[in-house]
């Protein structure tokens, strides 16, 4: 009779061969001697007494594995982030800025500005200033002078000092004697309606323009 060690089936692969619909008639005798088809349940998980498959060896049934369920893991969803909304930015108009503290003089439109044109005077108290446009914006001086605390007046394109005849350029700087610094600047603000204010308890740097 033919040896089966190798090719009588274990059964496992008789049941996977009946369940295909591949055995037709049935297995070849086998040697008495020869190892039978397995016992116990089909698959052998390791649990309980010994069994094994047909050549002795453990199977493994990977069925009874857990198995790494990818669908079971929360989804990493973009969706349920909070959007970055520009459009609820603050806009960076000019238009809507803030206008000069309390205490502000009142300087008329911006539109009555001209690059080049003659600096306008005004007085608020104590206060006195000039308001002019140059190519960079518009900007504020004091209309007081250095040297001792005279009114300057616009004289040709310089501020000038009756008292003592100092001299100043538009933006305040280049001083001649006998006053030794420059004139301050002031804050000055142009609102939605295009009016100027300018806050003579503020300083600002000499190139602050708006």
């Amino acid at each position: 009779m033919e040896d089966c060690g190798k090719t009588c089936p274990s059964r496992r692969h008789f049941c996977a061969a009946a369940g295909a619909g591949l055995l037709l008639a049935g297995l070849p005798g086998c040697d008495p001697g020869a190892a039978r088809l397995g016992e116990g349940a089909l698959d052998n998980n390791g649990m309980g007494g010994g069994g094994t498959g047909g050549n002795g060896s453990t199977n493994h049934d990977m069925s009874t594995q857990p198995s790494q369920d990818l669908a079971g893991q929360p989804p990493h969803d973009l969706a349920g982030q909070p959007p970055q909304d520009l459009a609820g930015q603050p806009p960076g108009d000019m238009a809507t800025a803030p206008s000069c503290t309390p205490g502000t003089v009142s300087a008329g439109a911006a539109s009555t500005y001209t690059v080049g044109g003659t600096p306008k005077y005004f007085k608020s108290g104590t206060k006195e200033l000039f308001v002019v446009r140059d190519a960079g914006g518009l900007y504020a001086l004091t209309a007081l002078c250095t040297h001792s605390g005279c009114t300057n007046q616009v004289k040709g394109s310089q501020f000038y000092c009756p008292c003592h005849g100092a001299t100043f350029d538009f933006n305040g700087e280049k001083p001649t004697s006998p006053a030794f610094s420059s004139l301050k600047h002031y804050a000055l603000c142009v609102d939605a309606s295009g009016n100027v204010t300018v806050d003579p308890t503020k300083t600002v740097p000499a190139t602050t323009r708006v």
